[in-house]
Protein backbone atom coordinates (compact mmCIF):
# COMPACT_ATOMS: atom_id res chain seq x y z
CA UNK A 1 0.00 0.00 0.00
CA UNK A 2 1.33 3.37 -0.91
CA UNK A 3 2.59 5.56 2.49
CA UNK A 4 1.11 9.40 2.51
CA UNK A 5 4.08 9.85 4.30
CA UNK A 6 2.40 10.88 7.32
CA UNK A 7 2.66 9.18 10.96
CA UNK A 8 -1.08 8.09 11.26
CA UNK A 9 -2.09 7.45 14.76
CA UNK A 10 -4.29 4.25 15.68
CA UNK A 11 -7.90 5.27 16.16
CA UNK A 12 -9.41 3.53 19.53
CA UNK A 13 -12.99 2.11 18.38
CA UNK A 14 -15.74 0.27 20.08
CA UNK A 15 -15.92 -3.25 18.96
CA UNK A 16 -19.37 -3.44 17.11
CA UNK A 17 -20.90 -7.06 17.31
CA UNK A 18 -22.67 -7.32 13.51
CA UNK A 19 -25.19 -9.53 12.42
CA UNK A 20 -24.28 -12.23 10.34
CA UNK A 21 -26.05 -11.07 7.24
CA UNK A 22 -24.33 -7.58 7.21
CA UNK A 23 -21.11 -9.25 7.11
CA UNK A 24 -22.23 -11.61 4.29
CA UNK A 25 -23.35 -8.62 2.36
CA UNK A 26 -20.12 -6.43 3.64
CA UNK A 27 -17.77 -9.49 2.40
CA UNK A 28 -19.50 -9.76 -0.55
CA UNK A 29 -19.21 -5.92 -1.99
CA UNK A 30 -15.27 -6.19 -0.95
CA UNK A 31 -14.59 -8.99 -3.30
CA UNK A 32 -16.88 -7.03 -5.98
CA UNK A 33 -14.62 -4.03 -5.54
CA UNK A 34 -11.35 -6.46 -5.54
CA UNK A 35 -12.52 -7.24 -8.85
CA UNK A 36 -12.53 -3.83 -10.44
CA UNK A 37 -10.13 -1.80 -11.64
CA UNK A 38 -11.66 1.25 -9.48
CA UNK A 39 -8.26 3.45 -10.02
CA UNK A 40 -8.84 3.14 -13.67
CA UNK A 41 -12.81 3.98 -13.99
CA UNK A 42 -13.54 5.89 -10.85
CA UNK A 43 -9.79 7.56 -9.80
CA UNK A 44 -10.21 5.55 -6.27
CA UNK A 45 -9.39 2.39 -4.87
CA UNK A 46 -11.47 0.67 -1.90
CA UNK A 47 -9.69 -1.62 1.16
CA UNK A 48 -9.86 -2.57 4.39
CA UNK A 49 -8.47 -0.33 7.00
CA UNK A 50 -7.30 -3.55 8.40
CA UNK A 51 -7.28 -6.77 6.90
CA UNK A 52 -8.72 -8.32 9.81
CA UNK A 53 -11.63 -6.32 10.02
CA UNK A 54 -13.86 -5.75 6.84
CA UNK A 55 -16.31 -3.58 8.72
CA UNK A 56 -14.22 -0.78 8.61
CA UNK A 57 -13.18 0.18 4.94
CA UNK A 58 -10.36 3.63 3.26
CA UNK A 59 -11.58 5.06 0.00
CA UNK A 60 -8.57 6.48 -1.47
CA UNK A 61 -9.38 9.49 -3.83
CA UNK A 62 -6.64 9.96 -6.83
CA UNK A 63 -6.07 12.42 -9.25
CA UNK A 64 -4.14 11.10 -11.80
CA UNK A 65 -6.42 12.76 -14.38
CA UNK A 66 -5.81 15.92 -13.79
CA UNK A 67 -3.30 16.90 -16.50
CA UNK A 68 -6.19 15.46 -19.12
CA UNK A 69 -8.73 18.03 -20.79
CA UNK A 70 -11.42 16.20 -19.37
CA UNK A 71 -10.49 17.47 -15.51
CA UNK A 72 -12.41 20.12 -13.64
CA UNK A 73 -10.69 23.21 -12.26
CA UNK A 74 -11.31 21.44 -8.96
CA UNK A 75 -9.40 18.25 -9.61
CA UNK A 76 -6.79 20.45 -11.23
CA UNK A 77 -6.21 22.40 -8.29
CA UNK A 78 -6.93 19.59 -5.64
CA UNK A 79 -3.85 17.57 -7.82
CA UNK A 80 -1.34 20.94 -6.75
CA UNK A 81 -2.43 20.85 -3.70
CA UNK A 82 -1.78 17.01 -3.40
CA UNK A 83 1.59 17.60 -5.27
CA UNK A 84 2.80 20.60 -3.13
CA UNK A 85 2.59 18.62 0.14
CA UNK A 86 3.75 15.25 -0.97
CA UNK A 87 0.44 13.43 -0.50
CA UNK A 88 -0.39 10.87 -3.09
CA UNK A 89 -4.09 10.80 -2.50
CA UNK A 90 -7.78 12.12 -0.05
CA UNK A 91 -8.36 9.49 2.53
CA UNK A 92 -12.10 8.84 3.54
CA UNK A 93 -13.11 6.18 6.08
CA UNK A 94 -15.85 3.86 5.65
CA UNK A 95 -17.40 2.12 8.61
CA UNK A 96 -20.10 0.04 8.40
CA UNK A 97 -23.19 -0.40 10.91
CA UNK A 98 -24.01 -3.48 12.46
CA UNK A 99 -27.26 -3.63 10.47
CA UNK A 100 -26.06 -3.03 6.91
CA UNK A 101 -27.46 -2.09 4.48
CA UNK A 102 -30.17 -1.56 6.72
CA UNK A 103 -28.35 1.72 7.73
CA UNK A 104 -26.08 3.65 5.71
CA UNK A 105 -22.52 3.30 5.90
CA UNK A 106 -20.96 6.05 7.81
CA UNK A 107 -18.56 7.90 5.45
CA UNK A 108 -16.13 10.82 6.73
CA UNK A 109 -13.34 12.88 5.10
CA UNK A 110 -10.05 11.36 7.46
CA UNK A 111 -6.69 12.88 5.93
CA UNK A 112 -5.93 15.62 4.55
CA UNK A 113 -8.37 17.70 5.64
CA UNK A 114 -10.64 19.31 3.19
CA UNK A 115 -12.65 22.47 3.09
CA UNK A 116 -15.83 23.54 1.53
CA UNK A 117 -19.67 23.60 0.86
CA UNK A 118 -21.36 20.10 2.64
CA UNK A 119 -18.18 19.37 4.81
CA UNK A 120 -17.66 19.95 8.47
CA UNK A 121 -14.76 20.93 10.57
CA UNK A 122 -13.95 17.27 11.94
CA UNK A 123 -14.70 15.28 8.36
CA UNK A 124 -17.85 14.93 8.40
CA UNK A 125 -20.00 15.41 5.31
CA UNK A 126 -23.17 16.70 4.99
CA UNK A 127 -25.38 15.40 2.51
CA UNK A 128 -28.92 13.85 2.01
CA UNK A 129 -27.27 9.89 0.10
CA UNK A 130 -25.84 9.54 3.69
CA UNK A 131 -28.55 9.44 5.31
CA UNK A 132 -30.37 5.85 6.12
CA UNK A 133 -33.73 8.34 6.71
CA UNK A 134 -34.38 10.21 4.25
CA UNK A 135 -31.37 9.44 0.89
CA UNK A 136 -29.85 6.00 1.61
CA UNK A 137 -31.08 3.00 -0.13
CA UNK A 138 -30.25 -0.89 0.43
CA UNK A 139 -29.70 -1.38 -2.84
CA UNK A 140 -26.86 0.79 -3.18
CA UNK A 141 -23.42 -0.41 -2.69
CA UNK A 142 -21.05 1.31 -0.98
CA UNK A 143 -18.12 2.20 -3.57
CA UNK A 144 -21.34 3.68 -5.40
CA UNK A 145 -22.13 5.87 -2.29
CA UNK A 146 -18.16 6.87 -2.21
CA UNK A 147 -18.70 8.41 -5.23
CA UNK A 148 -21.45 10.22 -5.03
CA UNK A 149 -20.03 12.31 -2.17
CA UNK A 150 -16.95 12.99 -4.41
CA UNK A 151 -19.12 13.90 -6.82
CA UNK A 152 -20.83 16.06 -4.52
CA UNK A 153 -17.71 17.56 -2.28
CA UNK A 154 -15.93 18.47 -5.99
CA UNK A 155 -18.98 19.81 -7.84
CA UNK A 156 -18.98 22.28 -4.93
CA UNK A 157 -15.22 23.26 -5.77
CA UNK A 158 -13.98 21.69 -2.47
CA UNK A 159 -10.16 22.26 -1.58
CA UNK A 160 -7.44 21.17 1.05
CA UNK A 161 -7.41 23.14 3.95
CA UNK A 162 -4.01 25.45 3.73
CA UNK A 163 -1.75 26.09 6.67
CA UNK A 164 -3.36 30.00 7.71
CA UNK A 165 -6.65 27.12 7.97
CA UNK A 166 -5.10 25.64 11.03
CA UNK A 167 -4.51 27.00 14.57
CA UNK A 168 -1.11 25.38 14.75
CA UNK A 169 1.56 24.26 11.89
CA UNK A 170 1.26 20.46 13.43
CA UNK A 171 -2.57 20.19 13.28
CA UNK A 172 -2.01 19.90 9.67
CA UNK A 173 -0.93 16.78 10.13
CA UNK A 174 -3.46 15.32 12.40
CA UNK A 175 -6.07 13.14 10.50
CA UNK A 176 -9.42 13.43 11.44
CA UNK A 177 -11.11 11.09 13.97
CA UNK A 178 -14.08 8.87 13.72
CA UNK A 179 -15.03 10.48 17.37
CA UNK A 180 -15.19 13.84 15.73
CA UNK A 181 -16.83 12.93 12.86
CA UNK A 182 -19.48 11.63 14.57
CA UNK A 183 -19.96 14.75 16.35
CA UNK A 184 -20.56 16.32 13.36
CA UNK A 185 -22.62 13.92 12.18
CA UNK A 186 -24.91 14.34 15.16
CA UNK A 187 -25.08 18.23 14.55
CA UNK A 188 -25.89 17.52 10.97
CA UNK A 189 -28.67 14.65 11.86
CA UNK A 190 -30.06 17.56 14.39
CA UNK A 191 -30.43 20.28 11.68
CA UNK A 192 -32.05 17.56 9.09
CA UNK A 193 -34.37 15.50 11.64
CA UNK A 194 -37.43 16.47 9.32
CA UNK A 195 -35.51 16.03 6.28
CA UNK A 196 -33.05 17.85 3.60
CA UNK A 197 -33.69 21.42 2.28
CA UNK A 198 -30.56 22.04 0.50
CA UNK A 199 -28.40 23.69 3.69
CA UNK A 200 -24.62 23.42 3.31
CA UNK A 201 -22.21 22.75 6.22
CA UNK A 202 -18.83 24.13 5.88
CA UNK A 203 -15.32 23.28 7.60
Amino acid sequence: MASTGVKREREETAVVKHDPRALNRIGKELKEVMGMNLREELMMELEPVDEADITRWRAKWYYDHAASPDATDTQKRLAEQLAARGLEYIEFRIIFPEDYPGSAPFVYSHFPHLKGSYIFSQGGICAETLSSKFGWSCVSRAYMLVSTVRCLLENAGCRLKEEFDYGTKSDMDKPNTEEGARRDKNAIEGVHSSGWHGSQGRG
